[in-house]
């Protein structure tokens, strides 16, 4: 059962890692149909305690087994298996992976098990396995998909130990295309066995009824698919292509009438007929254009070297080969995904390697000239062309970066080497800055080091280059000193390499993602305010080196400065440091200068009590922007103008954005997406769900804390404080509220309290009085001073919990302006006149008080407002 060199296997899988989609349960096939005849059927947990599912390949295995685990996915451990698992140690820990999935501690001894194996007991190494699995509190199921992978006896024999020692708990669900050389004997007689093969599976004709309405717009008549049933014997596969094939075929019938035999048969008809059948120049049109996820005519030209593709591609459309129109005037097409492998296998077998390479060299070049960056990078990727993809990179840098495709701009940038990236600055800035916005700071020195070491050692660079060379590293250390907070070792090198800055200007472009990365990120190092005052303190000493650090910073220098003074409250300095930043930048060209830059100028408006204009600054960003194509920075505008008007009242403005954004609780905290997010918990709050705002709040402080996110943590720590206040959970909201007290206070944050408004200072006033600490008592007090110092009904909204309800009021300052008036007595005319708003408004206005207010007229309102004391 062991082989000779089971020792090194075990060796070189200890730290096996499995893919995480391997143990995911797969979601949902496209034309999925709810098979409810065999889902009862599929795990009968009173007796079954081994399920296997042996059919061919397309009978829907995989689709009914993820369906069952969907409804069940807390309790089921799902594991794809592939050829690497192919190996004893490596089968049985990637069995350990799908486990712990559910069950995080599972064989936490990983060591003794890998010992076990070394000594060549097998056996002991399950039953330890296996002993785990007893000690589990819960029933479970363990799926392991494609086992026809496996070939190597001593897994087939270690599972058969495994089976034949299964905990009663734990059910094993097997999915094969073949039937496993596994000894099932004792269970079958037992009746612990439930077995499915392609009979079971096979679709019956109502459910081939169902599938046709996902597929067809023309419904076949019950006689032809009566026939279809017949000819494909249920097989799903062949069901689905032959919908797709004949989706508008005249001749039906006739054409089904053609289907003969099995599966097999249907397969082969369904490919060799629509292929073979084809004249020799369709059918090198459709092998060669295989290597391309879509296609136009004109890049099939390209891609084929010769002229005649519109033709071909008629000839194709025709013929209905499995061809997808892409949009309505039929431009661009793709293959079916099916037709596309089977076209690439024989591609593979009727050209050599060179001559496939060749055909993604002319794509690359055709989707270079086109500009279309990406699919020119990944074909010359394919045709080993690396001087291209990087040039095509280095050219293609600002739309990639303007189009969020970074992380695939990274994936490719590992793929790329070194001697092709060190000719690209951007690209380099961008490898390792990125590293320094994940905190891989180290790994960004170890990546500049392994240049340089190339560079001495492998790459000649002529004398009169190697200075220039030198150059663009010292600022690559630069920008890393700068992510990781070093404001000393920043400033020297700047100085010391001020040609370098003068010929390579910036060194930050390229790695600002998002509002929230330059709020609370690196620009803003985690929030830190005293290192951005530091830093401005360095700059200021040298009028020279102040405007080597705004030229290098390109304009994000001011929005530092901005959002310094502005968290420090000092409105009028925010206010002309992002003047100088808009002056400097627009939004088609500095955008991640401009959208952070209108957003500082709408909180700054806000802040002054001027929320009209602030949301007008939004609105009219957000229309601007429209005409770049920049939909990331869209979104955070738009997250932007969705808090402006919740601030106003307005409690249902988000549902549009959250449809639109596609941000739910149920999504990973992201960095990048964090400003949105956080919006999220804010759209939560005012509708009053603070039993899913908090689970998501501290999901999100869980990963700001990750991050070392100092002003995020605080900002999350404070919506905590208020919603737990308003639940009435008082220790809670104090704890939530010292933490960020005592985050905040060091660093002399101001701003971030005074934006919750009233909620949060009436919070403060609670913890003062009753749980303040001798360090932060000073702090408060000089927070809740600077609420009194706020202009008047400048609260971005006021909620009170009365003492006699669990009702919270929520009011903007508008509506607490006109209160004040409806209580002195005045008119909707007198009211709006004062307010310089029409009486149409004011009644608006109005209307919206009542209805908050829960009252019908003036008397009952001035009587709720005096009763509350709201005012």
């Amino acid at each position: 059962m062991n082989s000779p060199s089971q020792h090194q296997i075990a060796l070189t899988y200890s730290q096996h890692s499995i893919i995480t989609s391997r143990v995911t349960i797969p979601k949902q096939a496209p034309f999925y149909v709810q098979r409810t005849r065999l889902m009862s059927r599929f795990l009968d947990e009173n007796r079954t305690k081994v399920t296997l599912i042996a059919a061919s390949a397309g009978f829907g295995k995989t689709t009914l087994a993820a369906e069952w685990a969907r409804i069940h996915a807390d309790e089921v451990a799902w594991l794809s298996l592939d050829i690497s698992d192919n190996h004893l140690v490596r089968f049985w820990l990637s069995v350990r992976a799908a486990i712990q999935r559910i069950a995080s501690s599972f064989l936490s001894r990983l060591d003794m098990f890998l010992q076990s194996v070394r000594d060549g007991s097998v056996e002991t190494a399950i039953s330890l396995l296996l002993h785990e699995l007893y000690s589990l509190p819960g029933a479970i199921t363990l799926i392991v998909d494609d086992y026809h992978t496996i070939t190597n006896q001593s897994v087939h024999e270690s599972m058969g130990f495994f089976i034949g020692h299964l905990p009663d708990h734990v059910k094993l669900v097997i999915l094969s295309r073949t039937r496993p050389p596994l000894s099932l004997s004792r269970l079958r007689v037992q009746q612990e066995l439930l077995e499915l093969s392609d009979d079971d599976l096979r679709f019956t004709f109502e459910e081939i009824d169902e599938l046709q309405s996902q597929s067809l717009r023309d419904q076949l008549s019950p006689e032809e698919l009566l026939l279809l049933e017949q000819k494909t014997e249920g097989w799903v596969a062949g069901l689905i292509l032959a919908f797709l094939s004949f989706s508008e075929k005249q001749d039906r019938t006739a054409y089904m009438n053609t289907f003969s035999g099995n599966s097999r048969n249907i397969f082969d008809y369904l490919l060799d007929e629509v292929l073979s059948r084809q004249s020799t120049e369709v059918q090198n049109f459709l092998l060669v254009t295989s290597i391309l996820n879509s296609f136009s005519p004109s890049l099939a030209a390209a891609v084929m070297d010769q002229s005649g593709a519109e033709k071909q591609l008629q000839e194709v459309e025709e013929a209905r080969l499995f061809i997808v129109p892409l949009d309505d005037t039929r431009s661009w097409f793709r293959y079916h995904h099916l037709f596309a492998e089977m076209l690439k296998t024989r591609l593979s077998k009727k050209m050599s390697s060179a001559e496939i390479e060749n055909l993604h060299r002319r794509a690359a070049i055709w989707y270079d000239q086109e500009g279309l960056a990406l699919e020119a990078i990944q074909h010359a990727f394919e045709a080993k062309e690396y001087v291209l993809s990087a040039s095509c990179m280095d050219r293609h840098f600002n739309s990639i970066i303007k189009n969020g495709d970074e992380s695939i701009l990274l994936d490719l940038l590992d793929m790329l080497p070194i001697k092709n990236m060190i000719v690209h600055p951007d690209l380099f800035y961008f490898q390792a800055g990125s590293m320094a916005v994940s905190g891989r700071t180290d790994d960004a020195k170890r990546f500049l080091h392994k240049v340089e070491r190339f560079m001495e050692e492998e790459f000649f660079i002529p004398d009169k280059e190697q200075a220039v060379v030198q150059m663009r590293l010292d600022l690559y250390r630069a920008s890393i000193a700068f992510y990781q907070g070093d404001v000393d070792t920043f400033v020297e090198l700047l100085d010391q390499n001020r040609e370098g800055i003068e010929r390579f200007s910036s060194i930050v472009k390229v790695v600002n993602m998002g509002e929230a990365l330059l709020f609370r990120g690196p620009i803003g190092f985690g929030g830190r305010l005293k290192k951005m005052a530091y830093l401005s303190a360095k700059v200021s000493t040298s009028e020279e080196r102040r405007a080597l650090i705004h030229f290098a910073l390109q304009g994000h220098g001011f929005i530092f400065l901005s959002d310094l003074f502005y968290e420090w409250n000092r409105l009028d300095d925010a206010s002309l440091q992002v003047e100088k930043a808009l002056v400097m930048c627009n939004s088609s060209e500095q955008v991640s200068v401009w959208v952070p830059g209108v957003i500082l100028q709408s909180k700054i408006l806000n802040a002054l009590g001027h929320i009209e204009e602030a949301a007008v600054v939004l609105r009219m960003a957000i229309k601007d922007l429209k005409q770049h194509h920049s939909p990331r920075w869209e979104r955070l505008l738009e997250a932007a103008h969705i808090r402006i008007l919740l601030s106003q009242g307005l409690v249902n403005s988000g549902d549009e954005w959250l449809a639109k954004s596609h941000i739910s609780t149920t999504d990973k905290p992201n960095v990048t997406r964090e400003y949105e997010q956080i919006t999220l918990a804010r759209i939560l709050m005012a509708r009053q769900a603070f039993n899913e705002a908090i689970p998501w709040l501290n999901k999100l402080l869980s990963e700001a804390r990750r991050t070392d996110r100092m002003g995020s943590q605080i900002e999350i720590l404070l919506l905590l404080a208020v919603s737990y206040e308003i639940l009435s959970k008082n220790s809670q909201a104090f704890e939530a509220l010292e933490q960020a007290l005592k985050l905040a206070e060091p660093e002399g944050y101001s701003r971030i309290f005074l934006d919750e408004g009233v909620p949060l200072t009436r919070l403060l006033q609670r913890y003062l009085s009753e749980r303040s600490t001798t360090s932060d008592v000073d702090y408060v007090h000089q927070l809740l001073q600077s609420y009194q110092l706020e202009p008047l009904y400048n609260d971005t909204s006021k909620a009170m919990r009365t003492s006699d309800s669990s009702i919270a009021f929520h009011f903007t300052k508008r509506e607490l302006e006109l209160m004040f008036f409806i209580v002195e007595g005045l008119s909707n005319d007198e009211i709006a006149s004062r307010l310089f708003l029409s009486p149409g408004t004011v009644k608006r206005y109005i209307h919206n008080i009542y209805q908050k207010l829960d009252v019908k007229n003036r008397v009952q309102a001035v009587s709720k407002i005096r009763e509350h004391q709201l005012l």
